[in-house]
């Protein structure tokens, strides 16, 4: 599959039949959601599109619904739609914005961001979809210093803080960069690795010469080892 616009994997349907992926750029529209069919054609066709963005989707645990932000409502909001079939319904989960939801693993709770804090609603699927009210479940500097939106993040308490909540000691840290000439040769070594495998940045992952770049494609590098029944390590 090929396109002059940049396209990223963002889901995979438990059953492994589909991949829902994002397309930016698109002619007249703005962030536009595609599926992606498995079978004896591989097929693709637009899921959500629109002159708004649609990004951050996650198809549920149970196959039935497809999560996702759209700044459709006039601010970015969390909405839930019927999937495949997106057109049979809609609803808004969030309140006051919202961004990068992601359902719980029991597909009984739904999580996203709301500033700097993370936010979590209960929801139900059964008969239909329903959601109850969000509530803060961790306020507080981490989701902002996280995204690197923390103002004077580098003063006072915030990187050790934010180290301690890892199980680092940002002390033994900062010891062990007090010569970086010495990492040098380090670095560049993992910088021509990245390049020869087509990718950049952490963290990267690649499996059989494929990458997977950034921490929301952890579950497209798991479907990927589970298709090629990689035997877990506990």
């Amino acid at each position: 599959m090929t396109s002059e616009n940049r396209l990223f994997p963002e889901s995979f349907s438990p059953d492994g039949k589909h991949l829902i992926y994002r397309e930016e750029s698109s002619v007249g529209t703005a962030s536009d959601l595609h599926i992606l069919t498995f079978g004896n054609e591989t097929v693709s066709q637009p899921l959500i599109q629109s002159e708004f963005d649609e990004d951050y989707s996650m198809i549920s645990p149970d196959g039935r619904y497809i999560l996702y932000e759209s700044n459709e409502t006039g601010s970015t909001q969390i909405l839930v739609r019927p999937f495949p079939n997106v057109e049979d319904g809609w609803w808004k989960v969030s309140r006051n914005g919202g961004n990068e939801p992601r359902w719980g693993p029991d597909g009984q709770e739904i999580f996203y961001e709301l500033n700097d804090a993370l936010m979590v609603v209960s929801v139900e699927t059964e008969p239909t979809f329903s959601a109850g009210n969000s509530r803060v479940l961790i306020d507080g500097p981490y989701i902002l210093a996280n995204a690197g939106g923390t103002k004077d993040w580098h003063l006072g308490d915030h990187l050790k803080e934010a180290a301690g909540r890892a199980g680092l000691d940002l002390d033994e840290m900062e010891k062990a960069i007090e010569h970086p000439e010495s990492h040098h040769e380090e670095v560049e070594q993992n910088q021509q690795a990245l390049e020869e495998c087509g990718h950049w940045g952490v963290p990267t992952f690649v499996f059989e010469k494929e990458p997977f770049f950034g921490q929301d494609r952890l579950d497209s590098l798991r479907w990927r080892l589970e298709q090629q029944r990689v035997p877990h390590r506990g």
